[in-house]
């Protein structure tokens, strides 16, 4: 018995024919945007004549990051866990 791409044994076992849905597909794209985002912006404030200490070019990141998940969480109108949800 032969099992290999394309067989029949394959395509009986619920296998998925279909590529990413779009959510998946946009995730994965604003992840790698992100990340790669991530490394200039280390990059250009870690330099000898930059403005900022890393320091504070740690924390204007973190505060970025804080105010657009507060939005994210506004537009979604995610409540705050209570209760055995903490």
């Amino acid at each position: 018995m032969r099992v290999g791409l394309g067989s029949a044994a394959m395509t009986n076992l619920g296998e998925r024919t279909t590529g990413p849905d779009r959510m998946t597909l946009a995730a994965f794209v604003a992840f790698v945007t992100l990340a790669g985002g991530n490394v200039v912006a280390v990059r250009s404030v870690s330099c000898e004549g930059c403005e900022l200490d890393p320091f504070w070019a740690a924390a204007t990141r973190f505060l970025a990051a804080s105010l657009i998940l507060a939005a994210i969480a506004l537009v979604i109108r995610a409540g705050t866990p209570r209760g055995r949800a903490l």
